[in-house]
């Protein structure tokens, strides 16, 4: 019942309200959940309606995870840890690892993912996994000797871009330009008045959607690109 409680109880929080996202989450089923926090579904929304019609079921993100997580173990954190090995993992951090060094030339190496570390930890025991809300138990059983306990159990950084900050300072004039002009690169690729709508959510707090508004910028740029190469190919014919 609690999810169902919990469903109906978000569809009926005022979207300017905080926490609407939190008790959506919430109310989900194990996998969707993950879902939900993986992979923003999101995009669909946000494409022209002709595009949309062509993409059809193909524009869901969702199906993505939907695989590996019916052939994942049985027991729910290893089934968690066994989707993000085979999506998050190679599909999002180790791609963005191995574009940043390459870029500088830089070879990166990766020793927590040598495959006798990784058979050797997913036989671990749950307990020395996750344990009363703490995670990576293990690791920092080890590490603690050495590097002291503050170290150990500091709160994690992550490696976000502020996109929040640059919204809500230069780049939301881009948005304007970028976004919103009806004749602009994404022009008859998303539909302009879902992305208005969008960046107004924004500004007024309702959501942290800039990393939405980011992937839609970065896709107007390299449509600028592109269809900047094919103008200099054309002039070379």
């Amino acid at each position: 019942l609690r999810p169902l409680a919990l469903m109906s109880l978000a569809r009926l929080w005022p979207r300017s309200w905080r926490g609407k996202g939190i008790i959506s989450r919430v109310g989900h089923s194990p996998d969707n959940l993950y879902r939900a926090l993986m992979g923003r579904d999101t995009g669909p929304a946000l494409l022209h309606p002709d595009l949309l019609r062509k993409v059809g079921e193909n524009g869901r993100v969702h199906g993505f995870f939907d695989h590996p997580w019916e052939k994942g173990p049985r027991d729910y954190l290893n089934r968690l840890q066994y989707v993000d090995f085979h999506t998050y993992l190679p599909e999002d951090i180790l791609v963005k690892a191995d574009r940043a060094s390459m870029s500088v030339g830089l070879e990166l190496r990766c020793p927590l993912l040598d495959h006798r570390v990784v058979e050797a930890a997913v036989r671990l025991p749950q307990h020395l996994k996750y344990r009363g809300g703490e995670q990576k138990v293990l690791i920092k059983q080890l590490l603690r000797p050495d590097m002291g306990s503050e170290f150990v159990h500091r709160r994690k950084n992550g490696f976000q871009m502020p996109f929040r900050q640059w919204f809500t300072g230069n780049l939301g004039q881009v948005v304007t330009e970028r976004l919103l002009d009806r004749s602009g690169p994404l022009a008859g690729l998303i539909n302009t008045d879902a992305v208005a709508a969008l960046a107004r959510r924004f500004s007024q707090g309702q959501h942290d959607l800039s990393e939405d508004l980011w992937r839609l910028l970065v896709l107007s740029e390299w449509v600028t690109q592109v269809h900047a190469g094919e103008g200099r190919e054309k002039k070379a014919a």
